[in-house]
């Protein structure tokens, strides 16, 4: 059970970062092919690499035990071997250039690895950028699934980049509300409750905003504004009803829940 610890991220809200997208391109294709396949088991195991490799770093830095070192090394050997035999049998099926969605990838888990090292990693800018990386899932898999690079699979890795940041900032609210008192709450009036969830409301009208005019300019499909128009619902709600003394566990369950809704509501959109 201990080599789960070096195996399996316990970022579990993470998953929904990449998982989401990637359903997102794939079904928004409408299709898919053995390179598809290949994509997800290559994004998988790259992502999984990720943890070993963090905590490769942390030992490094002073930060994990030495005994870490050595079972944290094979699981990052191992995942990294999968992750670039799928990478061939991507090539070979005819797909190659997705691999070119690698670069801005790896460039940025180089410089979050340097903030690990640094102990600077906990940042919400650094998660901001981070989805946004995650995101490309959703591009890899609708090229991956139609064969071909369309305006389509950019749009898509916007979208989804978008969804997620609405939601990293929606996140960060409700875990800093939970440290409100109740007895404190009852006192404070509306607009401090408004105060603090105002970025998280911006930055969600900012996105529905944006989504409509693509769809005015007929860039996106018409009811594309659909599920932002649902989350600027669920930031005002989580807003004025503060998430005191909430689990953290249950404000990502329910996160992975909207991420669920956003998924579908976006594959329809495009589908219809």
């Amino acid at each position: 059970m201990r080599q789960i610890n070096y195996a399996i991220p316990n970022e579990h809200g993470i998953w929904a970062l990449w998982l989401s997208p990637f359903l997102v391109g794939w079904g928004v294709a409408g299709t898919g092919s053995t390179a598809t396949l290949w994509t997800f088991c290559a994004i998988l195991f790259a992502f999984l690499a990720r943890h070993p490799l963090i905590i490769l770093v942390k030992v490094r830095a002073g930060r994990r035990n030495q005994n870490d070192l050595r079972p944290a090394l094979l699981w990052t050997i191992g995942y990294s071997l999968v992750t670039a035999f799928f990478a061939v049998l991507i090539v070979i099926s005819g797909n190659g250039l997705i691999l070119t969605l690698t670069v801005p990838a790896i460039a940025l888990l180089v410089w979050h690895l340097r903030l690990v090292y640094r102990r600077r990693e906990r940042q919400m800018p650094v998660e901001l950028v981070g989805s946004g990386i995650l995101a490309l899932a959703a591009s890899a898999a609708h090229i991956s699934s139609t064969g071909s690079w369309t305006v389509t699979a950019l749009l898509l890795w916007l979208l989804t980049w978008g969804y997620a940041v609405v939601s990293i900032v929606y996140i960060y609210l409700r875990l800093d509300q939970r440290q409100l008192e109740e007895a404190e709450e009852r006192e404070e009036s509306i607009s401090h409750r408004l105060s603090m969830g105002r970025p998280a409301m911006q930055i969600a009208a900012a996105m529905l905003i944006l989504v409509t005019a693509g769809t005015y300019f007929s860039i996106l499909p018409r009811f594309a504004p659909l599920p932002f128009g649902i989350t600027q619902i669920q930031v005002i709600a989580g807003t004025l009803r503060p998430a005191i003394g909430v689990q953290p566990s249950r404000i990502g369950l329910s996160q992975v829940g909207a991420f669920l809704i956003f998924t579908a509501l976006t594959i329809w959109t495009f589908r219809i």
